[in-house]
């Protein structure tokens, strides 16, 4: 590391007053500056859906449907299968099944594609 770039690490770990910032309040100031700038991540966001649904006729919109139908397939077998009332049995299992879904998908993309 060179002089100037250690000067420089040094310089943003010192607050205004000359004192020492702790790593609480670096970490913090980071939390701050990172929802500042939260359109930045927003943005990014929406073009990797747009980009991955681009060719498709209802586009973003598939991801709401899809994760729909599949509750809603899961609850008729199952609810079917337990003798549960259906709007008693989807209640409890919607939120659970739309989180496992979700992470399903994010581990399938990244067997198929490891390096995005």
């Amino acid at each position: 590391m060179t002089s100037e770039a250690v000067s420089s690490a040094m310089h943003h770990s010192v607050g205004s007053s000359g004192m020492r910032k702790t790593g609480a309040r670096v970490a913090l100031a980071d939390m701050v500056e990172s929802l500042r700038s939260i359109r930045v991540a927003l943005v990014f966001g929406w073009q990797d859906v747009a980009q991955r649904y681009r060719r498709s006729r209802i586009g973003a919109f598939w991801l709401t449907l899809n994760t729909a139908i599949f509750i809603a397939a899961i609850g008729l077998i199952f609810g079917t299968l337990f003798r549960a009332p259906a709007g008693e049995f989807l209640d409890n299992t919607s939120g659970k099944n739309a989180v496992v879904y979700t992470h399903h998908q994010d581990i399938v993309e990244k067997c198929h594609y490891p390096w995005s």
